[in-house]
């Protein structure tokens, strides 16, 4: 990987020895010049106003010094200025700020004991030295050469794949933008006027069918990704609470406060605990009212253990193995031959294992991936806090009026457009005749 590609796009460096010549952040700053990165200078810690147009920065480096002239942490002295400890508060709080607006790389370059501004970002929950961290924390005298500055950088992307991938998307999505506008640009100056007036009348909002236009030519004029598969291996569990959220944002967008005030496709309702899911076309949500009737499946929460992972099985220890127990053949066997010596036993253990069968018959499996479905069904997992719900593919007709206020949030595509898919080819399939179990029986 060529971290200097990597992070190539404007860097940002706070640091009040940056004019100085002879100053460790200074041969920083030059170092990032000889490599065309632009850099963008602060002296002081700016105010948190100025965070939000940081946001297209490639990576931000901070100075850490709260320290007097004698090197002694002020925050150890009893009745000293509260000048320096004041200053320590305004970089940790800038740096907050940073954290929740920004997934932007904060690089911390210090003249101190690191540990110090360890524990200091430790106490105020902005780190954590027991995972990887957004934050990166290294002493200025151990980046002095350009080798050691990149070498550094990458050593720590390395534990944060997460930061790896953005780069490479924003990277990517930059690029394909800047293409996508000079292309336009050269064919109308005014194509977004007449994209604009054309949306404008065919939908009552304009504002997300515009955005939603730019995402969609991006999406399909995108580069390939070139992705280095060394930098997703990691070591440790992965937390099935974790898990579940990074799936269900990729597939589900939460109301919260805010809510559009046009009817989606995708738009999931919740009343009396029962889910409703609207599968009705967006062209037909668009052009109307609140008055809008949609088109409704009905859904309830499965529990996962009702969802089969592991088929019933024989193993090499000798048993007939089901999700949740474990009979000996052995003891099988010998209960079938004495059935007429103790036959309420008999009957009650080999009745145990027979409805065990017919559960698993009738239960839901999973395999390669994916929810097995019925024909008259779609299950959708990780929506709603991590909850698996099963829809009805049955049409209930209501005014978005009527159930306006129950909305929580939106399936998004593809899931949604399966689920479409299914549901017309459920409602308009022509009945067939049952084939007779007969057929089936072995003689």
């Amino acid at each position: 990987m060529d971290i200097k590609k990597l992070f190539s796009g404007i860097a940002v460096i706070i640091d009040n020895e940056i004019m100085k010549e002879d100053s460790i952040i200074y041969k920083i700053k030059m170092n990032l010049l000889k490599y065309d990165i632009p850099v963008v200078c602060f002296e002081e810690v700016p105010s948190k106003s100025v965070v939000e147009s940081l946001g297209n920065a490639s990576f931000i480096i901070l100075d850490w010094n709260y320290l007097d002239e004698e090197g002694v942490n002020v925050g150890m002295l009893p009745g000293v200025s509260t000048l320096q400890e004041e200053s320590k508060h305004e970089i940790i709080e800038f740096i907050r700020s940073i954290m929740s607006k920004l997934f932007v790389p904060i690089f911390v370059f210090s003249g101190v004991d690191i540990d110090e501004v360890k524990g200091s970002l430790i106490e105020e929950e902005l780190y954590d030295d027991q995972k990887p961290s957004r934050i990166f924390v290294k002493s200025k005298a151990d980046i002095e050469s350009e080798e050691e500055l990149f070498k550094n950088i990458e050593d720590w992307v390395k534990q944060m794949p997460s930061v790896y991938a953005m780069k490479i998307l924003e990277n990517n999505l930059r690029d394909t933008q800047n293409k996508m506008f000079i292309e336009w640009y050269n064919y109308s100056p005014q194509w977004i006027t007449i994209i604009w007036n054309m949306l404008k009348t065919d939908s009552s909002e304009v504002q997300q069918e515009f955005g939603e236009f730019f995402m969609r030519n991006l999406v399909n004029r995108i580069n390939p990704f070139n992705f280095e598969e060394q930098f997703f291996d990691l070591d440790g569990q992965v937390n099935y609470d974790e898990l579940a959220k990074v799936m269900e944002y990729e597939r589900y967008i939460k109301y919260d406060d805010v809510l559009p005030e046009q009817a989606y496709t995708g738009d999931l309702f919740k009343r009396d605990n029962k889910y409703y899911l609207n599968v009705r076309a967006q062209c037909d949500l668009s052009r109307k009212s609140d008055k809008v009737e949609l088109y409704l499946i009905e859904g309830k929460e499965l529990e996962s253990r009702e969802i089969i992972t592991e088929d019933i099985r024989v193993t090499s220890e000798g048993e007939l193995k089901f999700s949740d127990k474990a009979y000996k053949l052995e003891e099988i066997n010998t209960i079938i031959k004495q059935v007429n010596e103790d036959e309420e036993e008999a009957t009650r253990i080999l009745g145990e294992i027979n409805e065990k069968f017919m559960r698993y018959r009738n239960q839901i499996f999973f395999g390669q991936g994916e929810i097995l479905e019925k024909k008259p069904e779609a299950i959708i997992a990780c929506i709603d806090n991590g909850k698996i719900i099963k829809f009805r593919l049955d049409i209930k007709i209501m005014k978005f009026k009527n159930i306006k206020k129950d909305r929580i949030g939106r399936i998004l595509p593809p899931y949604i457009t399966r689920v479409q898919q299914k549901c017309s080819q459920y409602i308009i399939r022509e009945g067939t005749m049952p084939l007779p179990k007969e057929l089936f029986e072995c003689y």
